[in-house]
């Protein structure tokens, strides 16, 4: 359920949103004003509240500034401490620039995401940054890695550990990419993708391989 509730008028005006999904709640208050063809706004309160992550609040909050043909956005950050999401977005319509950062975040932040019986433990931590031009991405790249965690499906009674997890992607004329997660023992699974010219849509010719090695056989389950 969203609700947008609009107070004033088109020059000042208070703007409120409310965002409700089961296990998430998001309440916003903006102000901004609208001049010369150009509006500007403020985010001044925003609270996340989530039944497995906890309660986060807005730390930090840059301007809103759009035009016709322009726009800038943030840098906004959400904080429960020790973490914290931050993303800011700059550039014109056809040629955007996004930069996102994550601290210890926490991976039950996806759960209203996920099949309802999946559930995912485990922090968050890297940052990323896409260039869109011309509505597609461009250039980008980023770098993440997970903390030790658990992935549990309650319908199938399955429940494994993994020990840490990484990705790392690069796009600019191709997009490499290259991800592994460690499980208990010497489980594990590593893959690496290449798309070369990146954007061919259904022809796009694409590189990779998978590399697994599994003691445990219940755990290809969540494979299959």
């Amino acid at each position: 359920h969203i609700s947008l509730n609009v107070d004033g008028t088109a020059t000042t005006h208070a703007i409120g949103a409310r965002i409700r999904m089961p296990g998430l709640s998001l309440d916003t208050n903006a102000d901004g004003s609208y001049v010369k063809d150009t509006w500007r706004g403020n985010l001044h309160d925003a609270a996340l509240k989530t039944t497995a992550a906890g309660n986060w609040t807005l730390v930090q909050s840059g301007p809103f500034v759009l035009t016709h043909t322009a726009l800038e956005v943030g840098p906004l950050c959400l904080q429960a401490a020790p973490a914290h999401i931050c993303a800011d977005g700059r550039g014109t319509w056809s040629d955007l620039l996004v930069t996102t950062s994550l601290k210890h975040v926490p991976l039950a932040l996806l759960d209203p995401w996920l099949e309802p019986d999946y559930a995912l433990t485990g922090q968050a931590t890297g940052e990323a940054r896409v260039q869109w031009t011309a509505g597609q991405i461009k250039s980008g790249g980023g770098e993440f890695e997970i903390s030790p965690g658990t992935f549990t499906d309650v319908a199938r009674a399955l429940s494994f550990d993994y020990q840490r997890a990484t990705f790392e992607a690069r796009i600019a004329d191709d997009l490499q990419a290259h991800g592994e997660i460690a499980l208990a023992g010497n489980d594990g699974v590593a893959v690496r993708l290449k798309l070369p010219q990146f954007g061919g849509g259904v022809n796009q010719p694409l590189n990779g391989t998978v590399e697994a090695t599994f003691t445990n056989l219940a755990l290809l389950h969540v494979l299959i």
